[in-house]
């Protein structure tokens, strides 16, 4: 059954540097700030359950950003994970990318060139 009263909300996201990527998702979006939480302690079961995270990592940050009409976005940033694991590569499950829609790609790219992405 397909229900035509659904759509994309949001996409969470996890990042070595939340501060850095609330600027680039304002730089780029305009995005604004919905809400913050700061860190927040859940149990261990919880991170492997519900999150897949390891059990000895926190959430050190999560923040949730209004990208104008479009999905908004949600950034994780935890500590507790030495990040050791190579990144997933978009073949492997859970492995993504993301797509940003322009007018002009070649506008796009000077523009983000100048915001240092």
């Amino acid at each position: 059954m397909v229900f035509k009263t659904f759509g994309m909300h949001h996409i969470g996201i996890t990042v070595p540097d939340i501060e850095e990527g609330i600027a680039f998702f304002k730089a780029v979006f305009g995005a604004v700030d919905v809400f913050r939480t700061g860190a927040f302690d859940v149990d261990e079961a919880f991170m492997e359950r519900k999150l897949g995270a390891l059990s000895t990592s926190n959430i050190r940050d999560l923040v949730f950003l209004k990208c104008g009409l479009g999905t908004s976005v949600e950034l994780f940033e935890y500590s507790g994970d030495d990040g050791a694991g190579a990144p997933l590569r978009s073949s492997e499950v859970g492995g993504m990318h993301l797509c940003f829609e322009v007018d002009n790609v070649h506008l796009a790219k000077k523009r983000l060139i100048e915001l240092g992405v």
